[in-house]
C-alpha cells in the first residue's frame, strides 16, 4: 500500500475514529455472556493438614530475624497510600548458612524448617530463589500459628514472591526425599504493617444479595503484588473467552499492575467473602483457593487498564462476559463487586453520569463516572469490574473518588472507571479464545536486535531506558510485510496514536513496507516506548542505538539499576546498595533523587576496596539532576567494577533518602 493511500486512511480514521476503531475490531460482535467454567476446583493454600505440617517442623534451624521496621508500624500507615499494606526490606539468606548440621525424617521424608520474622508483623510476604533445588525437593511457607501450609514449591518455581502469611513469622520448610539440605535464598522481605482492615460500615455484603450475584462474584478476585518490596491490594475479575478455552484472563487496573515485574508477585485469594450476610467478620484467607503470578498481556497507562493470564488453574467459577459495541450510556445502571480496603467482598450499585472524561487529576482519559446509589469504594477496589444490567463488564476502577459514610447511609460517593470499550482492541486477541500469544513488553537493549512476527493488526510493545547525556537514539526495523515504528517518550495510547509522527518526543514514519527508522538528539533520559503494529502481516527484526557524548560514564552500556531507601527513611540505619560490572574499568549509577537531612544523614560513594570517594548530605538531586559528586547530571562514578551507595542516618529527624534508576560502565 503507498504512502498516499495510507494517508488517506489516516485522514478518514482521524474524522470518524470512533468508525474506524468499530470496523478495525467488528464491534458488532464484541460482546459475550458470562459463564461457569467446568473445571474442578484446586487449592493452593493448604495443601497439608496441619496435623501432616506439624510432622515436619521437628527440626528447626536458627531463626533470620529482621528489626527493620520494629516499632514503625504506625508511622508506615501515615505515610502509605490508600492501598499499600506492606513495606520491603532486606534479606540476604541461603539454604547452607541456615540448614542444620542433620535432618530429621518425617515418615518417609527429611525436612527443617527455618523462621523467617520481622518484628512486630501483622504477616511477611517473602522473595525466594528455588532455582538450584534438586528435583525432589519441596518447599512449604507455614502459618506457625495455624500450621496452614501454602505450596509445595519446587526448583521449577524459579524466583518469586510467595503469599501473604499471617503474623510476625513465616516457617520455610524444606521437604526432601533424600535428605537434602535444599539449595535456595531468601532475598528480600515485604514487612506488613497494617492489619486487615474492615471496610466502611456503609459497604454492602456481598453475602446479603441475590443467588445470581452471589454467583458471578466467584470471578472476582482479592489480590496483593509487590512493587519495589511495598506489598499492596487490589480487585481483579476473571474473563470469559469466546471460544469457552476458559484461560484465566484476569482484568485489573494498569495502577495495580503495569509491568511484569509485578504481574510476577501476583497472589490471588478466590471467595473471600463473609461468613454470612452482615456477620461483619470474613472467612479465614488461608484456607482459600489461591493463584500465585501472571503474565502481564496488555496494558494502557492513558486508559488504567491491564489484562493478566494468572498462573495455574482457577478451578471451578464464573467468567464475567463483557460488552465493548459502545460506550456504556450515560443513566444506566452499574453494579461493582470489589474488595474495599482489602476486606471480603462487598457490592456497590450507581448509575453511569459520565463518559469520555478525564479523570484522577488528568491521569486518565475516556474515563466512565459512576455515581454511587447505595455502598461506595475503598483503597484495595481498584481494579475492579462495573457490570452493566446484564452483568457484563464495562470498565475497571480507577478510583479517585470521596469515600463518605454516614452510617449505614453513603452519601454523595463516586468514581472513575477505565473504559473497556477503548481497551478492547489491545485485547481482543486474547478474549478469541485459544492459547495465548506471547506478550510484549519486553526491553531493548544497545545495538541488541530482536525480532517480530505480527499478524495482521496484531502489535508488539518493548521499552528502552536511556541513560543521562545521550547524543543520539535510533530505532530501526527490517523485515517483509508491511509493519510500522512507533517510538515516544511518554505512553503510546493504541490505536488512538496510530498514524505518521514527527514531533519532538514522538516519531512514527507510517510508511509502505517493514524497513523503518526514527532518530531523536540529545534524548531526554529515562523510559522511552517502542511498538511495532502489524498494519499487513509481517516478521523482522528490531534495533535501539544510542550514543553517550562526554565524560557522562556511559562507556561500554548502561543497565537498570532501581534501587531506593524507605522514603522516609528511619532513624539510626544504613542502606546500601551496591553495582558491580566484572573487568570494568569504570563504573557509575544516576540518582533520580537524593535528599537526606542536611549535616546530618550522609550519603557515601565507595568504590571496591570500600575508599569513600564522595560524602554528600541536603536536598541534592531532584528529577535526576542537581549539584552533588562533582556534577550536575545526577551520576556519580568510582574508578575500578564495583560502585556502593550508603546512607547512614542519625537518631533524629527523617528524610525523603535516594533513588537511583541506572548504572554505566566501560
Amino acid at each position: 500500500m503507498d504512502n498516499r493511500l495510507k494517508a488517506m486512511l489516516l485522514c478518514l480514521l482521524m474524522f470518524w475514529s470512533s468508525a474506524m476503531f468499530a470496523q478495525e475490531v467488528d464491534r458488532t460482535h464484541a460482546r459475550l455472556s458470562g459463564a461457569m467454567s467446568p473445571a474442578t476446583n484446586e487449592k493452593v493454600g493448604t495443601a497439608l493438614h496441619p496435623d501432616q505440617t506439624a510432622s515436619l517442623l521437628g527440626h528447626m534451624s536458627k531463626e533470620v530475624r529482621s528489626n527493620y521496621f520494629d516499632g514503625f508500624n504506625e508511622d508506615l500507615k501515615s505515610v502509605a497510600t490508600v492501598n499499600q499494606i506492606g513495606e520491603g526490606f532486606p534479606l540476604d539468606f541461603n539454604a547452607a548458612e541456615l540448614a542444620p548440621q542433620s535432618l530429621k525424617k518425617a515418615g518417609d521424608r527429611f525436612s527443617w524448617s527455618v523462621p523467617v520474622s520481622s518484628t512486630g508483623a501483622y504477616g511477611l510476604r517473602l522473595k525466594l530463589d528455588l532455582s538450584n533445588l534438586e528435583a525432589d525437593d519441596q518447599i512449604y511457607l507455614v502459618d506457625p500459628e495455624t500450621l496452614y501450609a501454602f505450596g509445595p514449591y519446587r526448583a521449577d518455581k524459579g524466583e518469586f514472591w510467595g503469599p501473604l502469611v499471617d503474623g510476625e513469622t513465616t516457617l520455610v520448610t524444606l521437604v526432601s526425599q533424600n535428605a537434602s539440605f535444599g539449595d535456595f535464598q531468601i532475598s528480600e522481605g515485604s514487612h506488613i504493617f497494617k492489619r486487615r482492615k474492615a471496610a466502611k460500615i456503609c459497604e454492602d455484603d456481598l453475602n446479603c444479595e441475590n443467588a445470581e450475584i452471589r454467583n458471578i462474584a466467584t470471578a472476582v478476585g482479592h489480590f496483593s503484588f509487590v512493587s519495589r518490596g511495598s506489598t499492596y491490594v487490589c480487585t481483579g475479575t476473571l474473563l470469559r473467552t469466546t471460544d469457552n478455552s476458559f484461560q484465566p484472563y484476569f482484568l485489573t487496573a494498569n495502577h495495580c499492575v503495569g509491568s511484569q515485574s509485578v504481574a510476577d508477585t501476583v497472589n490471588v485469594y478466590w471467595d473471600y467473602r463473609s461468613t454470612g450476610c452482615n456477620s461483619g467478620q470474613g472467612v479465614n484467607k488461608s484456607t482459600l483457593p489461591q493463584n500465585n503470578g501472571s503474565q502481564l498481556l496488555a496494558t494502557n497507562s492513558n486508559l488504567d487498564a491491564s489484562l493478566l493470564l494468572l498462573n495455574g488453574n482457577v478451578g471451578q467459577r464464573h467468567f464475567m462476559g463483557w460488552n465493548a459495541t459502545a460506550v456504556p450510556a450515560t443513566n444506566s445502571s452499574v453494579t461493582c463487586i470489589h474488595h474495599p480496603a482489602g476486606d471480603y467482598m462487598r457490592v456497590s450499585k450507581g448509575t453511569i453520569t459520565g463518559t469520555g472524561e478525564t479523570a484522577c487529576g488528568g491521569s486518565y482519559v475516556n474515563e466512565i463516572r459512576v455515581d454511587w446509589i447505595d455502598s461506595l469504594t475503598e483503597g484495595g477496589s481498584s481494579g475492579s469490574a462495573i457490570l452493566n444490567s446484564n452483568y457484563e463488564v464495562v470498565g475497571d476502577e480507577s478510583g479517585c473518588g470521596p469515600e463518605n459514610c454516614n452510617g449505614t447511609s453513603a452519601p454523595g460517593n463516586y468514581d472513575w472507571y477505565g473504559s473497556f470499550y477503548h481497551f478492547y482492541p489491545q485485547i481482543e486477541q486474547y478474549l478469541g479464545g485459544g492459547d495465548p500469544p506471547p506478550p510484549g513488553g519486553d526491553t531493548l537493549e544497545n545495538n541488541v536486535s530482536q525480532s517480530f512476527d505480527l499478524a495482521q493488526n496484531s502489535t508488539k510493545s518493548w521499552t528502552v531506558t536511556l541513560p543521562a547525556n545521550v547524543t543520539n537514539f535510533t530505532v530501526t526495523i527490517s523485515g517483509n510485510g508491511d509493519a510500522d515504528l512507533y517510538v515516544k517518550r511518554a505512553a503510546i495510547n493504541w490505536p488512538g496514536d496510530r498514524g505518521s509522527h514527527n514531533e519532538a518526543e514522538f516519531k512514527a514514519p507510517y510508511q509502505s513496507g517493514s524497513s523503518e527508522s526514527v532518530s531523536f538528539s540529545n534524548p531526554a533520559s529515562g523510559t522511552w516506548n517502542v511498538l511495532v503494529d502489524g498494519y499487513a502481516a509481517s516478521a523482522g527484526t528490531i534495533t535501539a542505538t544510542w550514543t553517550v557524548g562526554g565524560d557522562n560514564g556511559g562507556g561500554s552500556g548502561t543497565e537498570a539499576f532501581a534501587n531506593e531507601t524507605p522514603h522516609n527513611y528511619r532513624n539510626n540505619q544504613t542502606y546500601s546498595h551496591t553495582y558491580t560490572k566484572a573487568g570494568a574499568s569504570r563504573v557509575g549509577i544516576h540518582f533520580v533523587r537524593l535528599d537526606t537531612e542536611s549535616n546530618y544523614d550522609f550519603v557515601s560513594i565507595k568504590n571496591g576496596a570500600g575508599q569513600t570517594i564522595y560524602r554528600v548530605s541536603g536536598n541534592l538531586i531532584s528529577n535526576g539532576g542537581g549539584s552533588a559528586f562533582g556534577r550536575t547530571d545526577g551520576w556519580a562514578y568510582v574508578d575500578g567494577d564495583t560502585i556502593t551507595v550508603e546512607l547512614v542516618t542519625d537518631r533524629s529527624v527523617r528524610d525523603w533518602g535516594y533513588q537511583t534508576d541506572i548504572a554505566s560502565y566501560e
